[in-house]
This record gives C-alpha cells, structure tokens and sequence, in this order.
C-alpha cells in the first residue's frame, strides 16, 4: 500500500484594523506558518508554532529568507524541517502497519512522535 504523502508550508493571514484607516485589511506582519499534509485521502493542518514576517517568507520554495520575531531564517527552516521528518516517520508508521489512519488518529501519532515518543496504535487498527 504506497501513498504519497504532499507536505506544504504556507502562511496564515488574519485580518488587522488598519490604525491610519481604522479599515479591516490583511496583517503582513508576525504570520503564523502553517503545515498542511495531505496523505491519502486526509488533508490536515497542523499549527508550526512560527510566526513571521511576510517578506521574510519565499511562498514558492516554502521556507523562511529572513529572521522574525527573534529567530533567524536558520532557526525556523530547521524547526519546519523537523516538523516535516515527522509527519514522514508518522506516515511510515501507518504504512508498515497496512492501515489507513483516521485524521484523529494521525495527529496523535504525529504528537506523540513530535514529542520524542513511541505513538501505540489501537488494537483495531492492527486488525484491519
């Protein structure tokens, strides 16, 4: 059972009062990164816990080209590439099993690998 796993970092903008308009416009400023994963036919987002600066962001590569909010460029693309490592080491764990997880079920395995442990999955989804 081969499935191709898509892992894409993006930016998740929020609106802000504009204090020279007092206009609702889109916030460029201090943005919060977001991986979204799509396995099978699961699609999630999960919260990188980075925020940056949009002009600090190349959207097409998907990786940080300047500092923000105290953490260099080095320090946000290692902590994305982390996140991405495990998101593949919790995919690898449901295809060695032969099962297709529930989203509830792959974003505790993800936690628990994020997390430095063992994820244990149900006895139903040995089953399947």
């Amino acid at each position: 059972m081969k499935k191709n796993v898509d892992i894409k970092f993006r930016l998740r903008f929020r609106r802000i009062k504009d204090s020279a308009t007092g206009e609702s416009v889109m916030g460029s400023k201090n943005v919060l990164i977001t991986m979204r994963v799509a396995y099978g036919s699961l699609r999630m987002e999960f919260t990188t816990g980075y925020h940056i600066d949009e002009e600090c962001w190349d959207a097409k590569a998907q990786y940080a080209i300047g500092g923000s909010n105290g953490k260099s460029a080095d320090e946000i693309n290692g902590g994305l590439m982390r996140l991405s490592r495990y998101a593949h080491d919790t995919v690898n764990l449901f295809m060695e099993k032969g099962v297709e997880p529930t989203q509830e079920e792959f974003k505790t395995a993800f936690q628990m690998i994020r997390d430095g442990e063992k994820p244990k999955l149900s006895a139903n989804l040995y089953n399947s």
